[in-house]
């Protein structure tokens, strides 16, 4: 065996052993169980800018409903959520009272712009470079989906144990809205 095949087979290797490693930190992080706000709390204060500049913060939900995303691209689970979330995205984007956000954990804005423009999404994301907002919200697991009522409370949480369908997403949503109680 040449070295130039023995240094292609340990890079090869080295590849797969980083692509498992972010991959598992997907759903089984350090903690075996999630320490994070629940239905019922308050939203904790947080701040973030979107791709596109603009501000969204718990004071800017106040009066309105959100649907918060935390994720990240290489995550297999939070890939088979965008689809969930891009539905929700379409299905309220001209309702003003409705604020679908996707928060990245651990990853930059170049990034997430590759993978929303090679699979044709339109949510509005903040890249988040460490896990300070995540932090904020859950201790373990991604994806994670909290639904913001307008009080600023979190109306329903969802884990990567029980992440819903499109329907179930959107009811949790109209649930909070004020015409529908």
């Amino acid at each position: 065996m040449t070295i130039l095949r023995k240094i292609k087979i340990m890079t090869t290797a080295a590849m797969c052993l980083c692509m498992m490693a972010a991959v598992s930190s997907c759903v089984n992080d350090d903690e075996p169980e999630n320490h994070g706000v629940r239905p019922g709390d308050p939203v904790p204060q947080f701040s973030v800018v979107t791709g596109s500049g603009e501000t969204v913060s718990s004071s800017s939900l106040r009066g309105k409903v959100g649907a918060i995303e935390f994720f990240n691209t290489t995550c297999p689970d939070c890939r088979r959520s965008f689809p969930v979330l891009q539905d929700l995205c379409e299905r309220f984007a001209d309702d003003p009272r409705v604020v679908v956000l996707a928060i990245a954990r651990d990853e930059n804005r170049e990034t997430i712009e590759e993978y929303w423009k090679a699979n044709s999404l339109s949510i509005p994301f903040s890249p988040q470079p460490d896990r300070k907002v995540y932090e904020l919200f859950a201790s373990t697991g991604i994806p994670r989906i909290f639904i913001i009522s307008p009080d600023g409370t979190v109306a329903a949480a969802f884990g990567p144990e029980d992440q819903p369908t499109s329907s179930a997403l959107a009811e949790a949503v109209m649930s909070q809205l004020p015409d529908n109680h």
